[in-house]
């Protein structure tokens, strides 16, 4: 039982660490696109 809930828990860690890379690339890819977006406007105007 013990090793199930150390595989549970390991994965569970394992998870986290997928979602906080993820919100991370999230976040660069917001930003590069509001960049660009400006510079679009930049261009245009």
């Amino acid at each position: 039982m013990s090793d199930f809930v150390e595989e549970l828990q390991r994965q569970l860690i394992d998870i986290r660490a997928e979602r906080d890379k993820l919100s991370l690339q999230v976040a660069m890819l917001q930003k590069k696109i509001v960049y660009e977006l400006k510079k679009e406007d930049g261009d245009r105007s």
